[in-house]
């Protein structure tokens, strides 16, 4: 029994020797760094995505004041740019605004998103007339994102997928 000690007790240092060589081989002397925003002019994150045209757009991260300008696909640079703080900036969504990439600009150099933006684009019918057609007539919608819809289906299942803007 004796014996049987020793061997265990020469296990148990064995296991502690590699286990604190195992823990100590992990640091490499780096010091792990959490801070996402750091420093100089870096983008962390924009949204909300999507967003509405006319909406407000919000960009995170770091030296954001210093952005002179942001480009969304199909609209001019947008300048007007509404300073939160060095971490946060906003702009209103131009209605020209198209899906894609957006490029922040500043004296630094350009920076590119990962993700495209895309738009929510809610279609608000809010009229239409002449309130009494018969077949044949020419309607008139009124509304937002009309440009969306694919097909009108009226009475007894006629349906209307040319129309005239």
């Amino acid at each position: 029994m004796n014996k049987t000690y020793k061997l265990t007790a020469l296990w148990m240092a064995c296991l502690m020797l590699i286990g604190s060589l195992s823990f100590t081989a992990c640091d490499n002397g780096d010091k792990e760094d959490t801070n996402q925003y750091v420093g100089g002019v870096s983008l962390n994150v924009f949204g909300p995505c999507p967003v509405a045209r006319g909406g407000e757009l919000r960009f995170l991260g770091s030296g954001m004041d210093q952005v002179t300008a942001i480009v969304l696909p199909g609209s001019e640079d947008i300048t007007d740019i509404k300073v939160i703080s060095s971490k946060e900036i906003r702009i209103t969504v131009p209605q020209n605004a198209e899906e894609g990439f957006v490029v922040l600009r500043s004296s630094k150099g350009e920076i590119t998103t990962k993700t495209p933006i895309t738009y929510s684009e809610p279609i608000d019918f809010t009229d239409f007339s002449p309130k009494n057609a018969k077949a044949g007539d020419e309607i008139t919608i009124s509304g937002e994102y009309l440009n969306l819809i694919k097909e009108v289906i009226f009475a007894d299942e006629v349906v209307v997928t040319e129309f005239v803007s």
